[in-house]
């Protein structure tokens, strides 16, 4: 008896001591809710049936000269700099005059003899005459008297040619700017020793500016009958109308792509030799495109999804969208979304459906 009274006793203590397990586990505080994922959002504007394309370009003159001398020498002075704008006439590189200075008294000394040596032909040809008129001395040694007077005139033309050859040469150590432009290279130092015909100076013409660029074999077809337009850094809010000056049809055996050549129509002032400029190039497509970041799209799959953001507070839901191109850092989705739509365009890799996010930036897509 004693026994059974103990066991009850035990088993009493027991369920007392559950229940206050239980009373202790119900009165805990509830776990905090869940975070909302931070995440950045696009705002679709109007679908466009435009795709543009941006190629990186120079500006460059039409017209560019590189300078070189005549002759060989030593360089002993480049009196400009790269960029400055010189006028034509305008010194741009001396050489050593010394050897030329050399030739051309040698050949003055030879042009003064030669006409000595004309000047005595022709007064013995005049005696001659007088001669032979009275005569006293026959017909062939006037003849012979005449042939020489000949060769001393021919001969003081000859020195003198070379006389003003040597007098060229002269002037060809002295190098100058055939036009208006703007230094843009200057491969020669004072002192370096060049021979003819080596290029020393470049020189732009600043009156017709165009834009170099290289185009992908892809994209020729593209630019022959797309809509150009120019922009450039020094007013970047401004596009300028453009259009194809020459296309090359080889490719640059470097870069395999294709040198182009475009010509734009811009206030003076806007474009400077050397700048960094943009072309714009503008085709329609057969359906209308949203144009959204890489970072926008994710892969299930097989399929392409954007992450719309609804409600408020504010859900994702995975959307399949269709891919139509592909545009530099962007893809152009052709259809799965709509103007007015919100997604999410950085962090869409980590959301699953139906999460809770909250919108840090939200920016206007604007298509093109």
């Amino acid at each position: 008896m004693t026994k059974i009274a103990s066991a009850f006793v035990n088993g009493a203590k027991l369920l007392a001591l559950c229940g206050v397990v239980a009373v202790t586990a119900c009165s805990a505080p509830p776990q905090e809710a869940k975070a909302a994922r931070t995440v950045e959002t696009l705002l679709i504007g109007e679908a466009s049936g435009e795709v543009s394309t941006t190629y990186s370009g120079q500006v460059v003159s039409r017209y560019s000269t590189d300078y070189g001398f005549r002759v060989g020498g030593m360089i002993t002075a480049v009196p400009v700099e790269v960029g400055q704008r010189v006028s034509a006439g305008q010194v741009l590189a001396r050489l050593d005059p010394q050897d030329m200075q050399v030739q051309l008294n040698s050949a003055s000394a030879q042009s003064a003899a030669a006409a000595a040596q004309s000047q005595v032909q022709t007064t013995d040809l005049s005696r001659a005459q007088r001669l032979l008129n009275e005569g006293f001395i026959s017909q062939a040694e006037f003849d012979r008297t005449q042939a020489a007077t000949t060769s001393a005139q021919a001969n003081l033309r000859s020195a003198r040619a070379q006389q003003s050859g040597a007098s060229q040469q002269l002037n060809y150590t002295v190098l100058r700017a055939s036009r208006d432009g703007v230094v843009t290279a200057i491969t020669g130092e004072v002192g370096e020793v060049v021979g003819a015909g080596h290029p020393v100076i470049m020189v732009e013409s600043a009156g017709s500016l165009e834009v170099a660029i290289s185009i992908p074999e892809g994209d020729m077809a593209a630019l022959r009958g797309g809509q150009l337009q120019a922009k450039f850094w020094t007013s970047p809010s401004n596009v300028y109308p453009a259009k194809i000056r020459t296309l090359s049809m080889a490719a640059n055996p470097q870069t395999r792509t294709f040198d182009a050549r475009i010509a734009f129509d811009a206030p003076a002032g806007v474009a400077a030799i050397g700048g960094t400029a943009e072309v714009i190039l503008g085709t329609s497509v057969a359906q209308k495109t949203i144009s959204l970041p890489l970072s926008a799209i994710t892969q299930q799959g097989e399929a392409s999804v954007a992450w719309v953001v609804t409600g408020n507070p504010a859900t994702v839901q995975p959307r399949v969208v269709q891919i139509h191109a592909t545009q530099g850092n962007d893809y152009l989705i052709s259809s799965g979304l709509k103007a007015g739509e919100r997604v999410v365009s950085a962090g869409a890799h980590l959301l699953k459906a139906g999460e809770q996010v909250r919108a840090t930036q939200t920016t206007r897509v604007t298509n093109q």
